[in-house]
C-alpha cells in the first residue's frame, strides 16, 4: 500500500508576527473611536449650550486600557468625576430634568455620540485593518 507525505513550512510575516498586527488594528481602531467620540462631546458644549465657564467641557475625558488576555483593550468617553456637583451636573446636561417647574430636555449629546461612532465604526476598522493584512502579507 503506497502513502501519501508531505510538508509544511510555515514562513513569512503572518507566521513571524503571530497576528500582532490584527491585535495592533483592533486597538488602534477603539483608540480612534474614543479620540472621535470625545470630539463629537466636546463640539457640543458651546456657550448657550452646555457651557457657562467651561468646568464641564474640560472634564471631558477619555480612557483607554489595553489588555493582553483575551481582550485586545476598551475605551470610553466620560464627563469627568473630580466633584460631586460636576457628576450631578453632567446627568443634569446629558437627560435632563422630568420636574413639573422645570421640562428641559437636555443635549443628549452622548447619545449622539454614540449614534455618530456606530456610523463610522465599520469605516474605521476598515482602514485599520486593511493595514494590518498589508503587514502580515
Amino acid at each position: 500500500m503506497a502513502g501519501v507525505t508531505f510538508s509544511v513550512k510555515k514562513e513569512g510575516p503572518f507566521f513571524q508576527l503571530k497576528g500582532q498586527p490584527l491585535k495592533d488594528a483592533g486597538a488602534d481602531t477603539i483608540q480612534d473611536l474614543i479620540k472621535e467620540g470625545e470630539a463629537k462631546v466636546e463640539a457640543q458644549l458651546y456657550p448657550g449650550h452646555g457651557v457657562l465657564t467651561g468646568q464641564y467641557k474640560a472634564s471631558v475625558t477619555r480612557v483607554f486600557k489595553r489588555r493582553s488576555q483575551g481582550v485586545i483593550g476598551y475605551g470610553k468617553v466620560t464627563a469627568g468625576h473630580e466633584s460631586r456637583a460636576l457628576v450631578i451636573r453632567g446627568a443634569w446636561l446629558e437627560g435632563g430634568s422630568r420636574s413639573g417647574a422645570r421640562r428641559f430636555k437636555g443635549y443628549g449629546m452622548y447619545k449622539k455620540a454614540t449614534a455618530h461612532l456606530r456610523k463610522l465604526a465599520k469605516q474605521m476598522a476598515g482602514k485599520q485593518y486593511a493595514r494590518a493584512v498589508k503587514r502580515l502579507t
